[in-house]
């Protein structure tokens, strides 16, 4: 039990250092490097002989980065206050928003995941994509199901 305990400590401290490294590259925000940090962070967890399952939602979150990467935006990471917006992706002159959670199972991850948008003052369409097969959508923010996402022609 004590070298499981020490090789997730090992592998948690690695990989919030890396992330740190990056995010401070940056200037606090992760831009090109996240990609790195997300792969990265999906390599330490195997590499300790950690399941993906225990961070879903960092694993979704790499999924729709590489996604909106592949239909050729930009993908920053946006700030909002205290609240941070999962991406921001430019294409052109065209942006979107979005935040990814595996399930809205609650009132507070409903009120954290659209809450988040509250402050921003555009008129850009804004995404919450969860893994919910009857997505929820409040105040002109679109909830999506992620797989029906992904396949969507973009």
């Amino acid at each position: 039990m004590r070298i499981d305990y020490d090789r997730f400590s090992y592998g948690y401290r690695l990989e919030n250092q890396i992330y740190l490294i990056l995010k401070r590259a940056r200037g606090g925000a992760c831009h090109d490097d996240l990609f790195s940090t997300i792969l990265f962070k999906d390599v330490v967890r195997h590499a300790v002989g950690l399941n993906n399952a225990n961070a879903i939602d960092q694993v979704l979150e790499g999924i729709v980065y590489m996604e909106l990467k592949r239909r050729g935006y930009d993908v920053h990471v946006g700030k909002v206050g205290d609240k941070e917006i999962d991406f921001i992706a430019r294409r052109g002159d065209t942006v979107s928003y979005y935040q990814v959670t595996y399930l809205l199972g609650s009132q507070q991850t409903v009120d954290r995941e659209f809450g988040v948008f509250d402050a921003v003052q555009d008129n850009w369409p804004k995404y919450v994509l969860s893994m919910d097969e009857f997505p929820q959508t409040h105040n002109g923010i679109y909830g999506m199901n992620i797989i029906d996402w992904l396949l969507d022609v973009d």
